[in-house]
């Protein structure tokens, strides 16, 4: 059997797994609810639900990022057999492997190095303060890796240090951290720290977010391109698609100032201007996941959305337009006729009449 290297030895697989939940999660209640509860205080219905006690934690504007505890390992089955105990390796165990949990305001949730069925249950947990949410099952979904590799250096072509020239003398330079590598389905990184997992949450929450956008845009399209087909048939308008035309331009501003303000598309992250190291991983992630070309798709559906509704209410403005010209020509019409009632002598004997037959109906309204 082939003997693993240090490097192997000491390389880890976080998996990664992301969702969007809704438009919007109330972080404040969430938080307070299944994060930061205490146990001696909080009634049993919520600490039941609620997420243990986090070990770190790094709030941003929109988000929160949690490192959950480590389980401690029982060592009953070593008390139950002592004699066991002199065979074993007195190696010690290995280091647990850390656990996170990103929440951000614009719906999405994201767990680092989490079982299926224990991202499954924040899931359900969270889901409770998501406002306007996806359809249970129909959540847009991403899964990642990272994988950490301490030993990780830099090789400056090849070599084994890097060379400084200082005061006409050649000195070897300790070896820095190797650049983090972002490929299709994992990043390889030399460290991790809370710090680097927000930074990787927030792309993998970015790009969930991202795809149920563009689904609610493609929805809007596929609505459009019925009503086109509509007016294509009969040339009309329903008043149901009048309706529909406000609401489109409502909802088409309200994903665009979204993915701005609250995903932030085009901000970069915190930690990114700060740090070169996450700005290699933030800009690694953000070219792998397509972020920039995946905004501009929607934002050219979203201006074709736009479009399409200035010209469908353009015609509606016309078309009232029109219909308000009639009115001023027929009532013209009328003060012409009265008017040529009136020269021509015959106004107060036609009045007249016309008063004697409205008279009972007036009586009738006004009672005397």
């Amino acid at each position: 059997q082939q003997q693993q290297t240090p490097q192997q030895q000491n390389r880890r697989v976080f998996p990664v797994s992301a969702m969007h939940l809704g438009q919007t999660i109330d972080l404040d209640e969430a938080v307070k609810t299944h994060v930061f509860v205490s146990s001696a205080r909080a009634p049993p219905s919520i600490v039941a639900n609620r997420v243990a006690d986090p070990l770190q934690r790094l709030f941003g504007k929109n988000s929160i990022v949690i490192e959950l505890p480590h389980l401690s390992s029982s060592s009953s089955s070593l008390n139950k057999n002592p004699s066991r105990v002199e065979q074993q390796d007195p190696a010690p165990p290995p280091p647990p492997s850390p656990k996170y949990l990103a929440l951000f305001r614009f719906g999405s949730i994201v767990g680092i190095n989490l079982s299926p069925q224990e991202f499954q249950q924040y899931t359900n947990d969270v889901r409770s303060h998501v406002i306007d949410p996806v359809k249970q099952g129909s959540e847009r979904t991403e899964e990642f890796g990272i994988v950490l590799e301490p030993q990780q250096r830099r090789w400056l072509q090849h070599q084994e240090y890097e060379h400084q020239v200082i005061n006409g003398m050649s000195r070897k330079r300790t070896p820095s951290p190797s650049p983090p590598i972002v490929t299709g389905d994992h990043c390889v990184v030399s460290e991790l720290d809370l710090n680097g997992v927000a930074v990787i949450s927030t792309i993998m929450a970015q790009t969930v977010a991202l795809d149920t956008y563009n689904d609610t845009v493609d929805n809007l399209l596929d609505k459009f391109a019925a009503i086109n087909s509509s007016v294509r048939a009969s040339g009309t308008f329903k008043s149901s698609d009048k309706g529909f035309m406000f609401k489109s331009v409502a909802h088409n501003n309200a994903i665009f100032i979204d993915m701005i303000s609250k995903i932030r598309l085009k901000d970069r992250s915190d930690m990114a201007w700060n740090n070169t190291h996450y700005a290699e991983i933030h800009d690694g992630l953000r070219e792998e996941f397509e972020i920039e070309d995946r905004f501009e798709q929607i934002e050219y559906k979203l201006n074709l959305i736009q479009q399409n509704s200035k010209f469908f209410l353009e015609v509606l403005e016309s078309e009232k337009t029109y219909s308000l010209e009639w009115i001023i020509v027929l009532l013209i019409s009328v003060e012409c006729v009265l008017m040529c009632f009136e020269m021509s002598g015959l106004g107060e004997q036609f009045f007249a009449s016309l008063g004697s037959k409205l008279a009972p109906v007036k009586k009738l309204i006004w009672g005397h």
